[in-house]
């Protein structure tokens, strides 16, 4: 998902993966409630990185 799309599909109005971002399409999705601190422990997990939050 985070590779190959962007928060847009999902209805978000940007264009960056956050951890924020992909907390609530992954709540939106799945009904998961994941921490931001958790998404960046699975990313690192799979030696991915996000980018941090800034304005767009």
């Amino acid at each position: 998902m985070i590779l190959e799309e962007k928060p847009t599909k999902y209805g978000i109005d940007r264009e960056i993966w956050t951890g924020k971002i992909m907390a609530a399409v992954i709540k939106q999705r799945w009904k998961v409630d994941l921490k931001t601190s958790r998404i960046s422990e699975i990313l690192a997990d799979l030696n991915i990185s996000h980018q941090k939050a800034h304005r767009d």
